[in-house]
Formats: structure tokens, C-alpha cells, sequence
């Protein structure tokens, strides 16, 4: 597959491969095309897991277990 790469900020960082750039827009566009109704349902429920898997005390026992492993 073929490598695409940023252009506008010429940094040269690997963004993905076409194809998986290809399926994330098709499945955004799908996402799109839902009724209203459906998109607020995910929209909330996207939130709200992500509200309690990434904040600062979660990542913070993440790291404290991670030192604690390197430290064994």
C-alpha cells in the first residue's frame, strides 16, 4: 500500500497507509449520513466512556503501575 504523508507542514511524519485513510473517511461519511437522533447516542456515549478512561487520575495509576513494573 501506498504511504501518504503531510504535505503542508513538509515534516515528512507517516500519517497512514491509503487504505486505512480510505475506510476511516468511508466510515466517517457513513457516520454522517445518520439520523441526528443516532449521532447524539454516540456522540454522548463517546463522551461519556472516554470522560472515565482518559482524565488525569486514570493516566496517573496507568504510569504508577507502568514505574512499578519497570522497577521489578
Amino acid at each position: 500500500m501506498e504511504r501518504i504523508e503531510t504535505c503542508s507542514q513538509n515534516t515528512g511524519q507517516v500519517i497512514g497507509e491509503k487504505g486505512q485513510i480510505d475506510i476511516a473517511v468511508d466510515q466517517a461519511m457513513q457516520f454522517y449520513m445518520f439520523p441526528n437522533t443516532e449521532k447524539e447516542r454516540q456522540i454522548y456515549r463517546t463522551m461519556t466512556q472516554s470522560a472515565t478512561s482518559f482524565n488525569h487520575t486514570v493516566t496517573a495509576y496507568q504510569y504508577i503501575d507502568l514505574y512499578e513494573k519497570i522497577l521489578e
